[in-house]
């Protein structure tokens, strides 16, 4: 009983490891929008640990900077493509964002639109998991792809 109460404490504790793992590996890069007010919109459902990683980046990283005016940031088209490769398998993801700023007196309107892809594989033996880690890195580096699109300007 001692044994199960210690591998199960083990387990879960490494399952919130490598959760926080993934959230600390988002990009410390600040994102300035021209604007007092800011909004995150998804326009369609995504599962609960993607759109918890994009609400993080969200407030973390997008701050705002202006006077006036609210910036909505709109993410849609997530997809991902789960291939089986020779020993292996690859993923593909891909999504959209939308930035529109608008100022108080909706004269001034600025839109930005991104599209953003990550792929990634994992070839010889592996497991179910080591292939969820895979995933979820792909998606962190997604989200930071995103970040250096923007500080493109």
């Amino acid at each position: 009983m001692y044994r199960l109460v210690i591998l199960l404490s083990f387990f879960i504790l490494s399952c919130n490891t490598v959760a926080k793992t993934h959230k600390n590996n988002i990009s410390v890069k600040d994102i300035y929008l021209d604007s007092v007010e800011k909004e995150l919109l998804f326009n369609e459902k995504l599962p609960d640990e993607i759109t918890d990683l994009f609400y993080l980046w969200f407030t973390k990283n997008i701050k705002t900077t202006g006077i006036n005016g609210k910036s909505t940031v709109t993410v849609s088209n997530y997809n991902e493509d789960i291939t089986i490769i020779d020993n292996g398998k690859k993923i593909k993801i891909s999504v959209d964002l939308k930035i529109q700023t608008i100022k108080e007196n909706l004269s001034n309107k600025h839109t930005k639109n991104i599209n953003v892809f990550e792929e990634a594989k994992i070839e010889g033996d592996f497991s179910i998991n080591d292939f969820e880690l895979l995933r979820k890195q792909a998606i962190v580096n997604l989200i930071n792809r995103i970040t250096d699109e923007l500080s493109k300007g």
